[in-house]
Parts: C-alpha cells; structure tokens; sequence
C-alpha cells in the first residue's frame, strides 16, 4: 500500500502522473519515490516498494524497446 501510495503521489515538474514512460527516466521522481519508500514504507515494505517500482519500469523500457 505505501508502495502505490508513494508511486501515485510522488509529483514532477516534468512528467504527467500517468505517464510512467516518462516518471521512469525523470532521476528527481526515482529519488524522490526512493526517498518516499524509505520514510513512509516499513520492513518488508520498503522492499516490495522497489521491487514494484523496478518491474513497472522494466516492462517500460522493454515495451519501448
């Protein structure tokens, strides 16, 4: 749950919230998702945090490819 909660909310200056294309190249929205993870997320948590993060990202960058 911290892990949606922290990928939805995290905003950028740069990137619409929806498009995950864009948030997945943009350093500032991984960090500050990153920075979310480690503040709002706990235990086993954190590392399903980035374990979602990393696989939304991947399959991203495969599809482009």
């Amino acid at each position: 749950a911290c892990a949606a909660n922290c990928i939805t909310n995290t905003s950028t200056d740069s990137c619409t919230a929806s498009n995950y294309t864009c948030l997945c190249n943009d350093q500032k929205w991984l960090a500050a998702t990153t920075q979310c993870f480690s503040s709002q997320c706990t235990g086993a948590d954190v590392v399903a945090a980035y374990s979602i993060q990393h696989a939304v990202c991947q399959a991203l960058v495969r599809r482009v490819s």
